[in-house]
């Protein structure tokens, strides 16, 4: 019988550079206080919440990264 592999949660997020970060932390702090909100790191999330396994999780950044890389060229 085969062992599977553990699965984690895996999230992928893109941040922004420290000087648009810092603008946002200002307007979303202003918001915040304004209608009570969350308080969280300036994020867009590029892949929600995935199961997969360490290997599989690997496979598929690198994957990802590779194309990216590529359509910029």
């Amino acid at each position: 019988m085969e062992v599977e592999a553990p699965k984690c949660m895996y999230l992928v997020w893109a941040i922004p550079p420290e000087d648009v970060r810092e603008r946002l932390k200002r307007l979303m702090s202003g918001l915040r206080s304004e209608f009570d909100g969350p308080k969280f790191e300036p994020h867009i999330t590029v892949v929600g919440a995935i199961s997969l396994t360490e290997e599989d999780a690997l496979d598929f950044l690198l994957s990802v990264r590779f194309s990216a890389s590529q359509s910029n060229s």
